[in-house]
């Protein structure tokens, strides 16, 4: 198989494995959620989701170190690297052992501060508690970074997307059982650390050859310290930001209005923020390939692939997104009910900034991937100081809309002008087809959605049979449709004859 053939082949794998992570999440959500929300009630269950979010933001304290890895993994990967990808390997334990530090650090300041950051009611209090102490337990698991990030690296992100899959099915489980059983927020929590010991021990044994310990030269050792000097600290405060401008929401929310008031704005949001993250994998999934091509100085392969991606992605976000400006409120309705649905207004922003966090995620991956994190710090800082400022005033005003017209207004008017012109700058990929590669299909079709969805009275959907076969059949309309309407001609018939080529390429194989 072709080099390119191959790489095109790892990133629809990477992509199928990842969209099917969304489905089964999706699945079980939709199974799993009203069991758990009707056992625990609305308070128990927003006061989890903020739990979760607060021990997660002990994630920055990598200061930067997984992208660095990721970087650097995809560096000694490749054929002229003069570091070796078990060096980095072993270099890296040493270093997350100074993460897993900062993170216990971390939880004790999370602790003294617990009934502040997330208030209850006196009745949860203690159980609130002690799920801050189990939920301790997942900081053990940070180690687990430097498996995905060789995995991530080596264009097998696939296998980390099957894990997930089976970790989400353990939690699932075990979250649906320890609630029907009386658990509460305790039982949850007991599930979520269980589950993330399933993922951490699959990847050691999955990566365990591969990056197995050998003594490292001393011009290998100050190779990757001077690669990690150089990465860190730009990507720790790109990753901050982006903590800082995405998954404050919730917290916000809870400080404001309550933890109760979380559970319908997470709820509203969720369906949206599933389709966001696998179109967000598409990105993802070919960083490797891009580095890759950046690495071996082939520019003008790069800069195409800059425009093609981006067409893709702005593509499967104005499919994947418009029919859900009309499914989220019948969905929410039958899932857990109306009361949980948090406004039309709420969904229809959520769905515009998901399109263009996914857009905005892969050319931050341009960046990432190819050492070049720090051009763009002085536009991440900044939207990520409108994007809070707006949040915390909007909220007041504009209730549960207020942390997502914060990110509209950071988005729209700094961060994709500024990373346009910087794409432009650096990579020298034209601005007007960089700018005419996103707007078309995705600006058009999902502006016209959500104006349609505020003017069209949808008809009242009672049963799943019916909302599944109604969204099936606008998601074949919307894709067959858009794909003459908004994807160019060029890049439709270049990414089907790739199709065909892979396609040959396995059935060859599969003959001899």
């Amino acid at each position: 198989m072709k080099e390119s053939t191959l790489r095109f082949y790892r990133v629809i794998l990477n992509i199928a494995s990842s969209l099917s992570r969304s489905f089964i999440g999706l699945v079980l959500g939709l199974f799993a959620t009203p069991i758990v929300l009707r056992c625990l009630g609305e308070e128990q269950f927003g006061a989890y989701r903020v739990l979760i979010d607060w021990t997660s933001q002990l994630g920055i304290l990598e200061f930067g170190l997984f992208p660095s890895l990721q970087a650097i993994f995809a560096k000694s990967l490749s054929q002229s690297s003069k570091i070796d990808p078990r060096t980095v390997s072993k270099e890296a334990y040493k270093r997350y052992l100074q993460v897993f530090l900062f993170q216990v650090i971390g939880l004790i300041f999370i602790g003294l501060f617990l009934h502040k950051l997330i208030p209850v009611s006196e009745a949860l209090q203690k159980p609130l508690q002690i799920s801050l102490i189990i939920m301790s337990l997942s900081v053990l698991f940070c180690f687990a970074q430097i498996y995905r990030a060789y995995l991530d690296a080596s264009q097998r992100g696939y296998i980390v997307s099957t894990v997930m899959i089976l970790q989400n099915i353990i939690f699932v489980f075990l979250s649906i059982t320890l609630a029907i059983f009386g658990f509460g927020l305790i039982g949850q929590t007991i599930a979520f650390v269980t589950s993330l010991a399933f993922s951490f021990f699959f990847l050691f044994f999955k990566t365990r050859k591969a990056l197995e310990s050998k003594d490292s030269k001393h011009n290998e050792k100050k190779g990757f310290s001077l690669s990690l000097k150089e990465q860190r600290s730009p990507q720790f405060v790109a990753n901050l930001c982006g903590r800082v401008s995405l998954l404050l929401d919730n917290l916000i929310i809870a400080a404001f209005l309550g933890a109760k008031t979380v559970t319908a704005f997470y709820l509203t949001q969720r369906l949206i923020n599933i389709a966001t993250q696998q179109l967000q994998q598409i990105g993802n999934a070919t960083w490797p390939a891009m580095s890759e091509l950046f690495f071996t100085a082939e520019e003008e392969r790069f800069k195409e692939r800059v425009i093609e991606i981006t067409q893709i992605i702005a593509f499967a976000c104005g499919v994947m997104l418009t029919p859900l400006c009309f499914i989220n409120a019948p969905f929410i309705n039958l899932w857990t009910g109306s009361s949980t649905f948090a406004g039309q207004a709420l969904t229809s922003v959520v769905i515009y900034n998901g399109g263009l966090f996914a857009i905005v995620s892969f050319w931050q991956w341009c960046f990432a991937g190819t050492g070049l994190i720090r051009r763009i710090l002085p536009c991440v800082i900044t939207q990520a100081f409108v994007n809070v400022l707006c949040a915390l005033v909007l909220t007041q005003t504009h209730g549960v809309l207020g942390p997502v017209l914060g990110t509209l207004i950071s988005f729209q008017l700094i961060t994709i002008p500024w990373q346009s012109y910087l794409m432009s700058n650096i990579f020298e990929v034209p601005l007007g087809r960089l700018t005419k590669a996103w707007t078309i299909p995705f600006l058009i079709p999902v502006l016209s959605g959500i104006v349609g969805s505020h003017y069209i009275t949808m008809p009242d959907i009672e049963s799943w049979p019916v909302l599944v076969m109604g969204s099936i059949g606008l998601y074949l309309f919307c894709g067959f449709s858009f794909l003459f309407l908004f994807l160019p001609k060029e890049t439709r018939t270049r990414v089907i004859k790739r199709i065909q080529r892979l396609m040959e390429s396995r059935l060859g194989k599969i003959t001899q």
